[in-house]
């Protein structure tokens, strides 16, 4: 978020999704749903702040996952009525072709201009942010 309030004008944020853990999977479809309510953000940023209480690689609670976006503005009877869509089922293809042509085999995986970050944390990402914005001047 530093980033791009720092560079408004440079940097665009691209989220991909990688289904990887028990549940994640759901959790796509919630997020999509949320997206296509217009509750994204709020959405995605609840979900990421209370990451813990739902969030086990092994035993996701994928009920409070949904308790937590409904709190953040989601319609949860009409996200559930879209969730098996065709629409949904095709994202969720083309998410994994593109995991796999890619060779991304963890989360997270971050991208700047299509070149990867080698070391993870922030200082990594801002200065590779900052060398691909010195490029394009």
């Amino acid at each position: 978020k530093e980033i791009l309030k720092r560079h408004p004008d440079d940097v665009r944020l691209v989220i991909r999704y990688a289904a990887f853990h028990q549940g994640s999977e759901t959790v796509v479809r919630l997020l999509e749903a949320a997206r296509q309510q217009q509750v994204y953000q709020a959405v995605l940023e609840t979900l990421l702040l209370q990451q813990q209480e739902w969030a086990s690689h092994h035993s996701p609670n994928i009920d409070r996952a949904w308790e937590l976006a409904e709190q953040a503005g989601l319609n949860v009877s009409s996200a559930k009525a879209m969730l098996n869509s065709e629409e949904m089922d095709q994202l969720i293809a083309q998410e994994g072709a593109d995991l796999r042509a890619f060779k991304i085999n963890q989360t997270p995986t971050f991208f700047v201009n299509g070149q990867p970050l080698e070391q993870h944390g922030p200082d990594h990402l801002y200065q590779l942010v900052i060398g691909e914005l010195s490029k394009a001047q």
